[in-house]
């Protein structure tokens, strides 16, 4: 698989959190490049205040984490449910790399090695 095509397909993973199973196919054995996630997120993060982009840190309407920047880095907004649609108090974090907030965001929201079953190599 070519860089522009896996970089495509992280750019539907980062907005759609699924891939078809032809795609999935398409992967390498070892998974999407990491890297490729974190590229198509910081794509996002260009156009929009925040990724998820359709999420608002300041509504306290979700569990995860919700990714900013900000003039230094990145910063973390993480909630967890704790009650029937409520939801805690947002923890907030600053992050120099956005490595380091798409990992906290993987590990929180899916797994660190995988969204929806497909396979993050974090040593690419």
């Amino acid at each position: 698989m070519n860089v522009a095509d896996e970089l495509e397909l992280a750019r539907k993973l980062a907005s759609k959190w699924q891939l078809n199973v032809p795609e999935r196919n398409s992967l390498p054995a070892a998974g999407l490049a990491a890297s490729m996630l974190v590229q198509a997120i910081r794509e996002i993060l260009a156009k929009s205040p925040c990724y998820p982009a359709d999420w608002n840190p300041d509504v306290a309407n979700y569990e995860g984490v919700v990714i900013t920047s900000t003039a230094t880095g990145f910063r973390t907004h993480t909630r967890h449910e704790i009650g029937y649609q409520r939801f805690s108090d947002a923890t907030v974090a600053d992050v120099d790399a956005l490595d380091d907030a798409v990992r906290a965001l993987v590990s929180h929201v899916f797994s660190l090695h995988n969204i929806d079953g497909i396979p993050l190599d974090w040593t690419r």
